[in-house]
């Protein structure tokens, strides 16, 4: 996470749009065309008065409809390349005034106006700027295609440098959605066509991009190599706001790469950079850095120096609003120097000032994530408590900074359970907690927490885990699953369980409530070695996830209240004419389009097959949002079987796709924000759908994602996937899965028998250690106890029958899996 803005932190739209009016203000005005004559000098020096003019108060509220009127009296003189530029100008007035919807509405009818009359190169600015209203208005999708006509204006006129533009701010709106493989197709064509135009400077802008791109992507390697190009660029220009933003991009690689000392380098470099510039924001982001790099590198007392050195940078109001900063590093150097006591008196005034700076934001997004994510600043406070040797303070603070926006949703504040509480819950599902305390450069501790006691052990330095776990992930995602990840495999459970063993062990619980840290999000602990080489991790105990323990007593005390079962399935999700506009389009491959172009025919079948017979069972063209909306708060149990979009850049937008009202619309999207306002009743909710369980992890927080937003919305637990699953591993597995239930399993029991059943019978890793359960799992589903299997009526079976010959001819060519995805 990076540092906090020196001025505080901002609301995503409104930094979104500081921004953009920047790209706005970047945008060159050609020369206005003109029909017939220029206007008369009195017309001309008004209007150049008025565009020159910044108006402040009550007149800057009038001075926007001035200034249509003045294109209004162009226009009836006949003079429109003026007069569109003067509406364009009306609308970047409302815009720099956040009368958001009214700049897009200006420069909408700017576009059509300019476009009416034959002024294609107003039109152009026209609709960079439209496109950059409807992203900071949240109409990302028209945005978009607004960049693609754009783009084809721009070619058509031959404008080199403003198709490199055009890309740039396109791939700026497909980062900000989390579309990150588009934003890099993007962020290429915007540096190819920059190339062309020989616009050396901004060629230097996209690569740090590209870069800061490339490291969020968990490709450091390649970021190194970009940033290093763009440095390289830099040298015998003035670009020195440039040259220290890459400089530090570039430290940032290098510590994730585990290179300190080089980081250190590049970041003093940096800060000479931007001191020399007067670059004073991103001086103070250096500065932070610098202590964090001086304290990986042992050295306390220059680490000190640092310390003093940013406090010292610090004016009037800055003082205050980074105070918890401050208060963070010097409660963290005094755990340093081994001084416990001062360290917790020093992280206890970060707490108050983290709280005081919490508590003025309007925006849950910024409360969650401010500054370095409140898992630090009490995840921190906890670590100097253990040291002090007091345990349970010390879990007593760590709990305090986990899920802090989850229990203001769902108790309606930030209080956390008592210890005892949270023992209850374990006493009655039999069941351990281990619950991470996860700070930036900290070794990983974990809590554990029994029926009866409380213990905290070291699991070790986090750089080895986290890299061992990208690489896991990394040859899962090739299919060899544990033919090739075993020395992986083997570190991970050694440094993860080896200190978690006498808990886990044959004598230990059977049933795991986990906390992840951030650094093992999305890695299937099922599949760890047991020491000794035992079996593996999930065929002794089973496992599910809470994002915190006041989190499981939350869903453990509620009751479900739903009854019956709405299973929505294979939903059709665009019409042959709205696929083929999208293949037409000269944007990237938007993966939404893409995943309505690929039916699921075995969510259908696994809809069907496991549910009950007084089931609501919606397919097809009947798998509507509007219809889940309607019906899902009123039931006990809730199966989507279908595509899942993940975005790693704002969990509350990652999206299950159903049906619209009309195929030609296009899918309708069910995000996690959406999902959080629903107001469930259920028991359980399967999102049988590729990589739904994934989210965006803030520290502290946990993961923002579709299963958090169901438990907020009111469902006990969510059975979802860590990665794409092929269309009928899928369903085989929720087959297993639901003749669990019905058996009366517990929910996380029938998980586990699903898995080891699929794994007996010869299936890989990916087709069964996706799915995982967050919430309650210690418990069966009474809606399911004991209901029979849906049979196949006449006509589904003839209509089977006929297809056979069909399939059989598809077979034969060769098969190809549909995800999920």
């Amino acid at each position: 996470m990076s540092p906090v803005s020196p001025h505080g932190p901002l609301p995503p739209t409104t930094a979104a749009l500081i921004g953009l009016v920047a790209v706005i203000a970047l945008i060159p005005t050609p020369a206005p065309a003109s029909t017939g004559d220029e206007p008369p000098a009195w017309l001309v020096e008004r209007a150049e008065t008025l565009l020159a003019a910044t108006p402040t108060g009550e007149d800057a509220a009038a001075f926007t409809d001035t200034l249509l009127a003045l294109a209004d009296e162009l226009t009836a003189l006949g003079f429109h390349g003026r007069a569109a530029h003067v509406r364009e100008e009306a609308g970047i007035h409302a815009f720099r005034r956040t009368d958001l919807d009214r700049a897009v509405t200006i420069f909408g009818d700017g576009v059509q106006y300019a476009r009416d009359h034959g002024e294609r190169q107003r039109e152009g600015a026209l609709l960079n700027a439209l496109a950059i209203g409807y992203s900071v208005t949240d109409r990302n999708d028209e945005a978009i295609a607004t960049y693609g006509e754009s783009l084809a204006l721009k070619v058509d006129l031959g404008d080199t440098a403003g198709v490199g533009r055009t890309w740039a701010n396109l791939a700026s709106t497909y980062q900000g959605v989390g579309r990150l493989g588009e934003a890099l197709d993007a962020l290429s064509e915007a540096d190819r066509w920059t190339r062309l135009a020989g616009n050396e400077r901004g060629r230097i802008h996209l690569l740090v991009n590209r870069a800061n791109l490339l490291d969020d992507l968990g490709r450091p390697h390649e970021a190194l190599a970009v940033v290093d190009s763009a440095i390289a660029m830099t040298r015998g220009t003035d670009e020195f706001a440039a040259i220290g933003q890459a400089q530090r991009s570039r430290a940032r690689i290098l510590r994730a790469l585990g290179r300190p000392e080089a980081a250190l380098d590049a970041l003093d470099r940096a800060i000479d950079t931007l001191e020399s510039a007067g670059e004073r924001y991103y001086l103070l982001f250096s500065y932070q850095d610098r202590i964090d790099v001086l304290r990986d590198l042992g050295r306390a007392d220059e680490a000190r120096r640092a310390l003093a050195r940013f406090a010292g940078a610090l004016d009037g109001d800055e003082v205050v609003r980074l105070r918890p900063i401050e208060r963070l590093f010097a409660g963290l150097l005094e755990l340093d120097a081994g001084r416990p006591g001062a360290a917790v008196a020093a992280l206890d005034e970060a707490v108050v000032a983290f709280e005081e700076r919490r508590r003025e934001q309007d925006d849950e997004i910024t409360r969650a994530g401010m500054f370095r994510g409140s898992g630090d600043v009490y995840g921190a406070l906890a670590l100097a408590h253990l040291a002090d040797g007091d345990t349970l303070a010390a879990w007593r603070s760590n709990e305090r900074g986990q899920a802090m926006l989850f229990r203001e949703r769902v108790l309606g504040g930030t209080q956390i359970a008592d210890l005892g509480e949270v023992q209850r819950v374990l006493d009655q599902a039999d069941a351990v907690l281990v619950q991470a305390c996860e700070t930036q450069v900290e070794p990983l501790v974990w809590f554990v927490v029994t029926p009866d006691s409380l213990h905290a052990v070291t699991a070790g330095p986090p750089l080895p885990l986290a890299t061992d776990a990208q690489a896991l992930l990394t040859l899962l995602a090739t299919g060899e699953g544990e033919t090739w990840a075993g020395g992986v495999l083997t570190r991970l459970a050694d440094r993860l369980l080896g200190p978690l063993m006498p808990w886990l062990g044959p004598d230990g619980a059977g049933r795991l409530y986990l906390v992840a840290p951030q650094r093992l999000s999305g890695v299937p602990l099922t599949i760890l070695p047991l020491p000794g080489g035992t079996g593996r991790l999930g065929d002794r105990l089973v496992i599910n996830h809470v994002p915190s323990a006041s989190a499981l007593v939350a869903v453990a005390d509620r009751t479900a209240t739903g009854s019956g079962m709405l299973a929505m399935g294979d939903p059709v999700l665009a019409s042959a004419g709205v696929l083929a506009q999208a293949d037409a389009s000269p944007l990237p491959r938007d993966p939404v389009r893409q995943a309505a172009a690929t039916p699921l025919p075995e969510a259908r079948r696994e809809v069907r097959s496991i549910a009950p017979p007084d089931a609501t069972v919606l397919l097809g063209e009947q798998a509507r949002r509007s219809t889940f909306e309607e019906l899902a708060g009123d039931q006990a149990v809730l199966h989507l079987a279908t595509h899942a979009l993940h975005d790693p850049l704002d969990g509350r937008r990652s999206t299950l796709l159903l049906a619209s009202e009309s195929p030609d619309r296009g899918p309708a999207r069910m995000t996690a924000a959406a999902c959080e306002t629903l107001a469930l009743r259920a028991d359980l909710a399967v999102l049988s759908a590729c990589r739904s369980g994934l989210g965006h992890h803030v520290l502290g927080e946990g993961s923002f994602g579709l299963p958090r937003s169901l438990l907020v919305a009111g469902s006990r637990s969510v059975v979802s996937t860590l990665w794409d699953v092929e269309d009928r591993a899928a369903r085989r597995f929720m087959e297993a899965f639901y003749a669990g239930l019905r058996d009366g399993l517990p929910r996380d029991v029938a998980l586990q028998r699903a898995a080891r059943q699929l794994s007996d019978s010869g299936a890989p890793v990916r087709d069964w250690a996706a799915f995982v359960l967050t919430g309650v799992g210690h418990e069966p589903v009474p809606a399911i106890v004991g209901t029979a299997r849906t049979g196949w009526n006449r006509l589904e079976i003839w209509t089977g029958v006929g297809a056979v010959a069909i399939l059989v001819i598809v077979v034969l060519a060769g098969r190809r899996g549909r995800r999920r995805a």
